[in-house]
């Protein structure tokens, strides 16, 4: 949904308010606990010491600044990137930590802003309309990197509309489908988002492997999910539309889960 994008963009706005600058840290490629403290020490420059543990270095050097520190892509990592952020926010009160993370971290003072998809815009609106969404303009800028001449108009508005309905409004989706503009008409990229999995794939190396395509992130983020976490969430597509908690525990909370577990894993 473009967190990592938002939280740069965040970032460089308000630099001018810490003195002591605004710091990015990725943890997309971490997965052992006890590398975080140490990635954020390597970004901010800050050595291990003999005898002393990491964190308390790390916290001694952050105490007296003012600044931002963005932690990026905590959820592969929480408990670790939890415990990293409540250490510094108790020792340095005049540093700020902006994580993007798909779980929140649940540490004092925090406060989650949920980042949705774009809002989608009338199917029947008029051209000026189509052209304030911020879906229809993030697809067509796109777009145009692919295929300079490509343009809203009139005759493709409908097209595109359908289209980024059909992609919910999740940037990423509209970007991979954007790339494909190069070979294929609106109308035909519409048919083909029929499977979407095989559609929405990108030769943009710079991505990272589970950016690439719609279904490499889909798997990413099924792998993160706990084995009881992955069996409710297989359960619960039985549902067609929503579904309350009553429900969820009466289909879900059968062996090897129960009735009592569903709310928890829900949330």
């Amino acid at each position: 949904l473009g967190k990592t994008r938002l939280a740069l963009q965040i970032g460089t706005g308000i630099m001018d308010a810490y003195p002591d600058g605004v710091w990015f840290v990725d943890l997309q490629t971490i997965r052992d606990s006890a590398l975080v403290a140490g990635e954020t020490a390597r970004v901010l420059g800050v050595r291990e010491e003999a005898g002393r543990p990491l964190m308390q270095t790390l916290c001694a050097h952050l105490k007296p600044r003012k600044m931002l520190l963005i932690l990026d892509n905590c959820e592969q990592i929480i408990d670790a990137s939890a415990e990293l952020a409540g250490a510094i926010l108790r020792v340095a009160p005049e540093v700020r930590i902006l994580t993007t993370s798909r779980t929140a971290l649940r540490v004092p003072g925090e406060q989650t802003y949920l980042v949705q998809p774009l809002p989608l815009p009338s199917k029947s609106g008029s051209l000026e309309a189509l052209s304030e969404s911020t879906a229809v303009q993030l697809f067509v800028e796109r777009a145009k990197l692919h295929k300079p001449s490509f343009a809203l108009t009139e005759r493709e508005a409908p097209a595109i509309a359908e289209l980024v309905a059909r992609l919910e409004g999740i940037p990423l989706a509209l970007e991979l489908a954007a790339a494909r503009v190069r070979s294929l008409s609106l109308a035909e990229i519409n048919k083909r988002l029929q499977d979407r999995y095989k559609l929405l794939v990108s030769g943009d190396r710079t991505l990272q492997a589970r950016q690439r395509t719609l279904r490499a992130l889909v798997d990413w983020s099924y792998d993160l999910l706990q084995d009881n976490e992955q069996v409710l969430l297989a359960r619960i597509a039985v549902f067609a539309g929503s579904f309350d908690l009553a429900a969820a525990e009466a289909i879900c909370g059968v062996d090897p889960l129960q009735a009592d577990d569903i709310l928890d894993l829900i949330t």
